[in-house]
């Protein structure tokens, strides 16, 4: 796999046709400025799919966070609502 690059010129002068391009590949491309990557251009499908993925692994990482508060006792389990009143 070779990533798609494109200067951050060549991004400026040719913003349209690039996006047009990064829809039909369905590829990323990365903005190159003085050699280096500075940022990616993505299909929207991608950047939808990769929050998703985010949030699942923050909602991972709150649940393993509060089994193990439990496992230390910090956490009071109750049966019912009404334990708490």
């Amino acid at each position: 796999y070779t990533p798609n690059t494109v200067s951050i010129s060549e991004f400026q002068r040719g913003a349209g046709k690039l996006i047009d391009r990064i829809r039909e590949s369905t590829q990323p491309y990365f903005i190159i400025r003085n050699n280096k990557p500075e940022a990616v251009i993505l299909p929207i499908e991608e950047y939808e799919e990769l929050k998703k993925i985010k949030s699942e692994r923050e909602a991972y990482a709150e649940i393993q966070q509060s089994i193990k508060e439990l496992k230390q006792g910090k956490v009071i389990e109750r049966s019912s609502l009404r334990d708490l009143v």
